[in-house]
């Protein structure tokens, strides 16, 4: 939601989508207490991006091996101390 958050948006739906990936993986749901906040992240990316590209933003999320999310998320967070 940080992400989101910082107005990158389609980065924000990779993220998501690779942590549902992720939840799935591993067997662990989102705890319920986070779902109305996510809800509402997640609704606002989409309706800045549009349909179409949030959608494909999520399918890569969701297509990406862990190894290479952690890398971006590392390689975007020494970008964004810069």
């Amino acid at each position: 939601m940080l992400v989101a958050s910082q107005g990158e948006h389609e980065w924000a739906a990779r993220l998501w989508g690779a942590a549902e990936a992720l939840r799935e993986a591993i067997g662990a749901p989102m705890p319920p207490v986070y779902r109305a906040t996510y809800e509402q992240a997640v609704a606002l990316a989409r309706a800045q991006v549009g349909e179409e590209a949030f959608a494909a933003a999520w399918a890569e999320g969701l297509a990406m091996p862990l190894e290479q999310t952690i890398n971006d998320v590392l390689k975007m967070g020494g970008e964004a101390r810069k």
